[in-house]
């Protein structure tokens, strides 16, 4: 099979890939450090090991974290050019507009929209909630989780014990979920146009 949907394929196949490999990868690296070798490292007083360690699990985390969002991204924007689901693109522009366009689409696609604030832009995790694929508690916690992923790569300004086991375990949170959100954001390129899972 050639075309768009054998290129969609291998693009799904490739995230769903490296999402196992980096888990794998966190797995291990996570198992030799340890939460409080993590903690050391974090606070500038680790190892020279410890150091590397935290590094490599850092980046697993981060992978696993970015890999989950292309894969929804790449299902997302299938599904919109399907018409199966609103354009995300409304709501990259930040505008009042683009906002208004999105949740007026999600209505007419048949999303319950009853139970939120049309005057907020849903963020990926949110939208896969309202897609009916996962509970908001869930997406509250992936946006958390991001957040996280976040802090790795721009911000170290809370170089302390406490703050590295807080993010110690919101990455192993993540992990720990990272085989549910897969499964639940794969669903989204069976979308059909009437908006029905």
């Amino acid at each position: 099979m050639s075309g768009p949907k054998s290129e969609l394929e291998g693009r799904i196949v490739a995230h769903l890939e490296e999402i196992a490999e980096q888990g794998e990868s966190f797995d291990r690296v996570s198992a030799r450090l340890g939460e409080d070798g993590f903690a050391r490292a974090w606070s500038r007083v680790g190892s020279a090991d410890e150091i590397d360690l935290k590094g490599s699990v850092e980046r697993a985390y981060e992978q696993m974290v970015n890999d989950l969002q292309s894969l929804f991204d790449l299902l997302e924007a299938d599904a919109h050019d399907r018409g199966a689901l609103p354009d995300p693109q409304y709501l990259q522009t930040g505008s009042t507009d683009g906002r208004r366009r999105w949740w007026e689409e999600a209505g007419a696609s048949g999303i319950d929209t009853s139970q939120s604030d049309g005057s907020q832009s849903p963020g990926r995790w949110r939208r896969l909630a309202l897609y009916g694929y996962i509970e908001h508690e869930l997406a509250t916690d992936l946006i958390g989780w991001t957040e996280t992923r976040d802090l790795l790569q721009h911000a170290y300004a809370h170089r302390t014990e406490e703050a590295a086991r807080r993010v110690w375990r919101a990455m192993h949170s993540l992990r720990s979920c990272v085989p549910q959100v897969a499964k639940a954001v794969l669903p989204i390129q069976d979308r059909e146009i009437d908006g029905s899972k």
